[in-house]
């Protein structure tokens, strides 16, 4: 299944994808409409517990689930901080994927870190160890931040009696308290949309920050990277992150190197280009087409990589998890975005924070649909120097 629903996303022709977007809908409605009615029936043969009304003073323990990919935990932290500030004795467990755990593993809001490694509605089922971990702890609430229908099936199987989240795509018929999602028509930060749901239960947070966990011992081996590179702490660090999990997000590698080439020619930069798992091909590329002052940075650990670019001065790169880990560590972000889709454009996913620069075009596109593009017009349009540009006024602001 996983490798047939990767050969679709691969197929870019329009009327294609109003085809499959057609019947994903119509999916949606049809799960919707039975998921309701079938609660109905069990709810009035008594088989399953009425819907409880929320109270706080019922509130001992929480389930926060995140279970999807770094940027995605990184902006749900504020969402964590502010429960910590409504509820300050309750038991707050956060639930990632195995692969995120460095990131929250010292969050100061949180009491436990669960993982999960199987995801999806057959992956409930595989994680039976896991269903019966949430029903033996006895949460009281469950905030789910990743809106698929499989995260609400497993609080609901986790007898959990107050669950909130979003209504994307009906499939909030399993929650108790359904937050209208309206992202697909505004685009709105993800920050605020995660915070949404907290508004539902009338909790406003003091203030918006992200959190990132570092490691001491990552910190240790990256402190010997950087000296193996005669890499000094009064060195300007520019981290540079070519890659991206989507096509549609990534600026050409050939301009990521005529950048990289003219922060090191004209400001002495020793430039760091980075690469997660797969990406050593375009990190060899992108250091090939720079110039053998480039330094290479692969096969690292999430934490190792979040101690990288918190030594960094400049980070540059497309919308990814390490530019989401460079903005929360405050790190003066230069990011690169194309598509102006409500659920893809800078204003939903750009780094958070009033010091970072977009680097975006608009080329007209009216009916922006990523998955059916096969142009990347928008990512083209965007110049090396108008980038370069943008990572001199981040240099000029830090010197300044």
């Amino acid at each position: 299944m996983n490798f047939l629903r990767k050969i679709i996303r691969k197929i870019r022709f329009r009327p294609i994808g109003i085809i499959k977007r057609t019947l994903q809908r119509a999916s949606y409605v049809v799960v919707a409409f039975l998921g309701k009615l079938i609660l109905t029936c069990l709810r009035a043969l008594r088989l399953i517990e009425p819907l409880a009304a929320y109270e706080k003073n019922k509130v001992k323990k929480i389930l926060v689930l995140r279970p999807d990919r770094i940027g995605d935990v990184i902006l749900a932290t504020p969402v964590l901080e502010a429960l910590r500030n409504h509820f300050p004795h309750a038991h707050i467990a956060l639930l990632v994927s195995d692969q995120n755990r460095d990131l929250v593993a010292a969050n100061p809001f949180v009491n436990e870190i669960i993982t999960i490694g199987h995801k999806g509605i057959w992956g409930i089922f595989r994680n039976n160890k896991l269903l019966k971990k949430l029903k033996k702890e006895r949460f009281d609430l469950a905030l789910v931040l990743y809106p698929v229908l499989w995260c609400n099936l497993l609080v609901f199987l986790s007898s959990i009696p107050y669950r909130l989240g979003h209504d994307f795509h009906g499939n909030g018929f399993l929650l108790t308290t359904r937050v209208p999602y309206t992202c697909e028509k505004e685009s709105r930060h993800e920050v605020d949309v995660n915070l949404q749901v907290l508004e539902a239960i009338g909790i406003k947070p003091k203030r918006k920050r992200l959190h990132v966990s570092v490691s001491q011992e990552a910190e240790k081996h990256i402190a010997s990277f950087l000296y193996e590179n005669n890499i000094s702490p009064q060195d300007l660090v520019v981290v540079i992150h070519p890659g991206a999990y989507e096509q549609h997000i990534r600026w050409m590698s050939d301009g990521f190197a005529k950048v990289a080439w003219r922060l090191i020619d004209e400001h002495d930069a020793k430039v760091v280009i980075l690469g997660g798992p797969g990406e050593e091909g375009l990190v060899d590329k992108v250091c090939g087409l720079a110039g053998e002052k480039t330094i290479p940075a692969t096969g690292l650990m999430l934490s190792e990589t979040i101690s990288l670019i918190k030594r960094a001065g400049l980070f540059l790169g497309n919308s990814t998890g390490p530019m989401h880990i460079a903005a929360a560590l405050e790190v003066p972000v230069v990011a690169i975005f194309g598509n102006i889709h409500p659920l893809d454009s800078f204003k939903k996913w750009g780094p958070y924070g009033g010091k970072h620069i977009i680097v975006h075009k608009d080329v007209g596109c009216r009916q922006c649909q990523p998955s059916d593009c096969s142009h990347f017009r928008c990512m083209k349009a965007i110049t090396a120097d108008e980038v370069f540009a943008a990572c001199q006024a981040q240099i000029k602001r830090m010197q300044g």
